[in-house]
């Protein structure tokens, strides 16, 4: 009986990937770290209302957490809000510390922190809100970095006493935070509102830098 020799099985060529469709869902982002979410959270809500206008459960609400979290990860309401303004202190720092290693020139590092501060505006608000209930801002921070590098700087260049540089230091601080929250008022005060808010904040910034060069 003859053999019928059998071909040798070839392999089913694999059909090409289906490209996504434009309509097809992605997956969802990954859900926030608890920490980071109340952090985030909190952020927003002492910024908008204040500390005393917040409740724990408030703020577990906003962050879609158990409001027991905010107990595990910072023991009370007060030292969360203390986290929430000691992440912006530090975010500013390394903005201005960052600037002050790169040898940039007064103007530079003006335009860079009113940038970096206009950036974070819970930080001021949440500052202002609490300075005007009466409160002292050491029960928010335990250290100013922000400042004390600003003025190291100034001393150093300047070849003058810590305590002329910490005036000339907190004299523009003071002009940049008043800028930064009365905004609304000083342009409506001074027929400035005609102008565009981007330009007169450039002007601003250029003006500061001024003084910070005398």
């Amino acid at each position: 009986m003859a053999v019928t020799a059998k071909r040798p099985s070839q392999a089913r060529p694999r059909s090409p990937a289906k490209p996504r469709s434009p309509g097809r869902p992605r997956r969802p982002a990954k859900p926030l770290d608890p920490r980071d979410a109340l952090l985030a959270a909190a952020t927003q809500l002492f910024a908008a209302r204040g500390f005393t206008g917040v409740s724990v459960r408030d703020i577990a609400a906003a962050a879609k957490v158990n409001h027991g979290l905010v107990h595990r990860h910072f023991g009370s309401k007060e030292a969360l809000l203390r986290a929430v303004m000691q992440r912006q202190a530090d975010q500013l720092a390394a903005a201005a510390g960052e600037s002050i290693a790169l040898g940039d020139p007064n103007q530079t590092l003006t335009a860079r922190l009113f940038a970096a501060t206009q950036a974070r505006a819970a930080y001021w608000r949440i500052l202002a809100r609490w300075l005007l209930d009466g409160r002292d801002p050491r029960e928010l921070q335990l250290d100013f970095p922000t400042l004390r590098r600003l003025i190291d700087n100034r001393a150093s260049q300047r070849q003058e006493s810590r305590e002329a540089a910490a005036v000339d230091i907190v004299t523009l601080v003071a002009a940049a935070m008043g800028f930064l929250i009365f905004e609304p008022f000083l342009r409506a005060a001074s027929d400035l509102d005609r102008q565009s808010a981007e330009k007169l904040r450039q002007a601003f910034v250029q003006r500061l830098a001024e003084m910070a060069d005398r």
